[in-house]
């Protein structure tokens, strides 16, 4: 069998092989793109799971820093009563001189 070439033979093979090149780089591309995505995926994954665990430790020191705020409050409230005590000692000691 003898190909017979026109003038828009080249054209048309170029077209060809164009069209063969365009469909399996489409198709090693998609596979890529699944690649790339289910990637994506797993370190969606890893950070949800990370940030899951960063919350839990704020919310472990917020906790930690709330009862650290209690009992500083009191400690200021008893170096308050103390002061007063101190001074109310301190004039009785004076009026007595």
């Amino acid at each position: 069998m003898k190909l017979k070439m026109n003038n828009n033979a080249p054209i048309k093979f170029l077209a060809v092989i164009f069209t063969v090149l365009a469909l399996s780089t489409f198709g090693s591309a998609t596979a890529f793109d699944q690649q790339v995505y289910n990637n994506l995926l797993k370190s969606r994954d890893a950070l949800l799971e990370q940030k899951q665990y960063l919350q839990s430790a704020y919310d472990e020191v917020s906790t930690s820093l709330e009862a650290l705020q209690v009992k500083q409050d009191r400690l200021n409230k008893y170096l308050d009563q103390n002061d007063r005590a101190l001074r109310d000692v301190d004039t009785t000691l004076r009026s007595l001189r």
